[in-house]
């Protein structure tokens, strides 16, 4: 993509979509690991957009991601304090209480301000982890191993408490959001993005792009029904334009694909997935030239 326009994730999701390659990139541990190895950039607000920036400047992806659940477990390793008056408490009530955390929001701004700034022409992105994960990581934390079973109803009620919460990102410039349905659930895809319909109204009502990132097993449950979703991303899927109800898909950017070997190179779309954080600088740079032939 041309880094002098400014775009937003619906223009880039509609460019991909006709042909153009837009590159994806979870991008900001593999800078850590670069750039601050061993130091836990999630709690720092000032230490987390430096490495972002050094990330950006290096390799110079065409969306900038803000992974909230990172900073939600983050602001608990900062303050360990925040989950004692919780201990014997439902999640749905911890959870709550955690994005009522003064800390966690101010975090939250002071990053997706810093990055408007820094690239005010790089669409920036919200990745939010669906409620069951939420809520099941919280479980662990205020309940005893076993007692909790998180279900619908569960979901259903923390979607509103974080719906509330996004909603007070409004004015840091994002233009999309990603609901990440990764790892082993109870519910089928279709299902679980209903449940989180709040926060899907949220998106909506602020014109963003939403999207989806499911792993390679959830793919195939994907239907017609998803009419709220503009996107999906699965590193594990090659990029297609067209496909489930119109839906582009993203991907193609496995492991694999930063190791050596002959890489399979994404003709077209969103070319998506994590660089890891052990890659090898040399080959990371290799692959990204691979990707944007016509670079410099």
């Amino acid at each position: 993509m041309n880094a002098a326009e400014q775009l937003s994730l619906a223009d880039l999701v509609r460019e991909a979509g006709q042909g153009a390659r837009v590159v994806w990139l979870d991008q900001v541990a593999y800078a850590a690991g670069l750039f601050r190895p061993g130091e836990d950039i999630w709690s720092d607000a000032s230490r987390y957009v430096a490495v972002a920036r050094q990330a950006q400047e290096l390799l110079r992806g065409d969306v900038l991601e803000w992974r909230f659940g990172d900073a939600q477990r983050a602001a608990i390793r900062a303050n360990p304090a925040l989950m004692q008056p919780l201990r014997g408490r439902q999640p749905v009530f911890a959870l709550r209480k955690l994005l009522e955390e003064t800390s966690l929001t101010e975090m939250t701004m002071t990053v997706l301000t810093a990055l408007q700034s820094l690239f005010p022409t790089v669409p920036r992105v919200l990745v939010v982890e669906s409620l069951e994960s939420q809520l099941t990581w919280l479980a662990g934390l205020t309940t005893e191993e076993g007692e909790t079973v998180v279900d619908a109803s569960d979901v259903d009620d923390a979607a509103v408490y974080l719906a509330a919460a996004v909603r007070g990102f409004s004015s840091a410039g994002l233009s999309g959001l990603v609901l990440d349905l990764r790892g082993t659930g109870a519910f089928p895809t279709d299902q679980s993005v209903e449940l989180h319909r709040p926060l899907l109204n949220i998106a909506r009502h602020y014109d963003w792009s939403l999207g989806v990132l499911v792993d390679a097993e959830r793919l195939p449950e994907v239907t017609r029904g998803m009419v709220n979703v503009d996107f999906l991303l699965c590193a594990e899927a090659q990029p297609v334009l067209t496909g489930r109800g119109d839906l582009l898909v993203g991907g193609g950017l496995t492991p694999a694909y930063w190791n050596d070997g002959d890489p399979v190179i994404p003709d077209a779309g969103i070319c998506f997935g994590t660089v890891p954080a052990d890659a090898r600088p040399e080959l990371v740079l290799a692959r990204l030239q691979l990707l944007r032939p016509s670079s410099s």
